[in-house]
């Protein structure tokens, strides 16, 4: 079995604090955490290592619910944390974010994603992390 992995890099307009609340704050993270085609009406977030977090992402075809396990919380310079999709076994990935202040009021986020199985879920991956991080940039203007 093949271990894929994906990369995903953006130099965002906003404080490195204001970045790393978007990523750790629930009622933040319901205004941007998923695809642009889908809605996020539920987080739980319990942000410690060890901790859970749920996240509820909503769009035509259903529900799509990710959840894990934080494994590394250094504030304001990574997050990391197991990736699942509930319902489905086969799918434990892992996530790690890096945060970077590249000069004042922008902030370097590198996020790498691990474990895929196959082409076709990394790609899937891929492409909703990117349109994630397109809302994202919206929500940080």
């Amino acid at each position: 079995m093949e271990n894929k992995s994906l990369e995903v890099v953006r130099i965002v307009s906003a404080s490195i604090d204001r970045v790393w609340s978007a990523w750790t704050d629930p009622a933040e993270m319901k205004r941007w955490y998923a695809p642009e085609s889908l809605t996020t009406p539920e987080v739980e977030v319990d942000l410690r290592v060890g901790g859970a977090y749920r996240i509820v992402m909503e769009g035509p075809d259903g529900q799509h619910i990710a959840k894990g396990k934080f494994t590394v919380i250094e504030e304001l310079r990574e997050l990391a944390f197991s990736w699942k999709w509930e319902g489905s076994p086969e799918s434990k990935t892992q996530v790690m974010i890096t945060f970077e202040e590249v000069e004042p009021g922008k902030t370097k986020i590198v996020l790498r994603h691990d474990g895929f199985v196959d082409d076709k879920s990394q790609t899937m991956h891929t492409q909703g992390w990117e349109s994630s991080f397109n809302k994202l940039e919206k929500h940080l203007v």
